[in-house]
């Protein structure tokens, strides 16, 4: 029992450590960013980078259809037929393709 104990007070730990070194290093980024007024090829760098970020997790909320569920929270009820949804599993051109609409 103070093994388990032992061992989740570890594994615990661990990802506190994990998560304040994560913010810590998103700290300074955020500061190195402020130093240069958010604007220059670094800032570009990091705008690039996020938006991939946010498409690739656009694109897997799709294909699971749990996008559907996170709008519904918002009060936007969109209702995919079923063939809509089977596109958005098995097409990933069409899940880019929305996911980088304007």
């Amino acid at each position: 029992m103070v093994q388990a104990i032992s061992a989740s007070h570890t594994v615990e730990t661990h990802q506190l450590r994990e998560s304040l070194e994560r913010r810590a290093a998103d700290q300074r980024l955020r500061d190195e960013m402020a130093r240069y007024d958010f604007s220059g090829e670094r800032y570009q760098q990091f705008e690039n980078e996020l938006a991939r970020y946010g498409m690739s997790v656009l694109r897997g909320w799709m294909y699971t259809g749990n996008i559907f569920k996170l709008t519904a929270t918002r009060k936007l009820f969109l209702a995919p037929t079923d063939a809509e949804l089977e596109e958005l599993y098995r097409d990933s051109a069409a899940r880019e393709e929305l996911a980088i609409m304007k």
